[in-house]
């Protein structure tokens, strides 16, 4: 392959093939989920993630959660 066609194969978007499995999919739908909560309930879950990685970084077991 000549320098030409690998730079020219460098700036080519990668296929769907060279995604991983389901993760435009995925990502798709964590993104739709979080914008159907309201934003009190974003904030709810985004201090969630918060209190878990402090807890975690204290080497404390984050608490079972009790939703249903």
């Amino acid at each position: 392959m000549q320098r030409d066609e690998i730079e020219a194969a460098q700036l080519e978007e990668p296929s769907p093939e060279d995604s991983p499995p389901n993760s435009i999919d995925h990502d798709d739908s964590l993104i739709l989920w979080m914008l159907s909560l309201s934003p009190e309930k974003r904030l709810e879950v985004a201090q969630g993630f918060v209190d878990s990685v402090r807890i975690l970084r204290s080497g404390r077991r984050a608490p079972v959660s009790r939703h249903p």
